[in-house]
């Protein structure tokens, strides 16, 4: 990491690294570049893992979307915001977050992304009362080519989504070749990006795949409810 680089990329978080992140940002020339840092920042205080640096985090990315609501760093924090809220099991919540994200994402690098995870939310909480949110936010996800398709760990989830969904609406026979295709995924382990191994590999967990293996079997599946 470059010294020019180390102020908005470094996980510190002191006192002094808070008047430096803050002299930088008002000396920025444009708001582009203020979200930016502002938002890479806030990323490399979350990849510690660290509590009081994750809240900062949040703080940071809550002002990106606050001061810089045209810059399309907005709705990339959006979306970040929603997966944390997500992670904390906080779903109303996350949802706020990536609709905010869908709304602000025209014409950016993320459009698809926040669709998706949308509908995975839905689904994976089994909110089945917004399943036909899911079901159309799906579609439009597969219609648009969305650049996160290409690659094989989401278009596994992607498929689980669509079996469950088609399950959970009695269409069984759709529902097992969506689940098909995700344990084929499920079993592909050659890295797609040789420069970078780690992106794209499935990392099925248990559930999932425990939950594909009854739709093809015609057991089908146990999963958590919500009416909200």
């Amino acid at each position: 990491m470059s010294s020019r680089d180390e102020w908005y990329r470094s996980d510190d978080w002191s006192s002094k690294a808070q008047q430096l992140f803050e002299t930088k940002i008002k000396r920025a020339r444009t708001s582009y570049n203020k979200a930016q840092y502002t938002y890479l920042k806030a990323l490399s205080l979350l990849r510690t893992k660290d509590s009081l640096h994750r809240d900062a985090a949040i703080e940071l990315l809550k002002n990106v979307t606050k001061h810089y609501p045209e810059e399309c760093h907005a709705g990339m924090a959006y979306e970040e915001l929603g997966q944390i809220y997500e992670e904390d099991g906080q779903w109303i919540q996350a949802e706020k977050f990536y609709h905010e994200a869908i709304k602000t994402q025209e014409g950016s690098c993320i459009k698809g992304c926040p669709e998706f995870r949308l509908a995975l939310l839905i689904v994976n909480s089994g909110r089945i009362s917004k399943y036909k949110e899911a079901e159309d936010l799906l579609s439009a996800v597969e219609k648009s080519n969305v650049a996160i398709m290409v690659l094989n760990s989401y278009r596994f989830d992607f498929y689980v989504a669509r079996a469950k969904l088609a399950e959970e609406q009695g269409e069984h026979q759709e529902a097992v070749s969506y689940a098909r295709i995700a344990l084929e995924l499920a079993e592909t382990k050659e890295p797609q990006l040789p420069h970078k191994p780690e992106i794209g590999i499935v990392e099925a967990n248990p559930e999932k795949l425990e939950a594909m293996h009854k739709i093809v079997t015609g057991n089908g599946f146990c999963q958590v409810r919500s009416i909200y």
